[in-house]
């Protein structure tokens, strides 16, 4: 499940509950919300495989350069390249490589 779509609108309680109900197991929310960072890092170590780099985290065109027409953002497009280098300090990314750092690929206990 993307996490963009669900924070502020999911119960990661009731996502556990369901998660444990199928599988029998007895995850918190905290422990579904490390699933989900786990795997997202997975992805990333997938696609820096696959010759991704920091030059293809990029938005949309149509977000950074087509305004939002209505409600409280009205006229603003995102800024990505103000955004990029917060995203990649809290995900403890490096800005060349855009590889996780080794202590986050400890804490994911994908240090292998």
């Amino acid at each position: 499940m993307c996490k963009f779509g669900v924070f502020g609108i999911t119960d990661f309680n009731r996502i556990a509950e369901t998660f444990n109900a199928i599988t029998g197991r007895k995850e918190d929310k905290d422990t579904i919300i490390k699933i989900g960072d786990r795997i997202w890092y997975l992805e990333r170590l997938l696609n820096i495989k696959l010759g991704l780099t920091p030059k293809d985290d990029k938005l949309p065109e149509r977000l950074v350069k087509e305004s939002v027409q209505e409600g409280p953002a009205k006229g603003l497009t995102c800024p990505i390249d103000e955004l990029l280098p917060e995203f990649y300090k809290a995900g403890e990314l490096d800005p060349m490589t855009g590889k996780p750092s080794q202590h986050i690929l400890k804490k994911m206990g994908l240090d292998v």
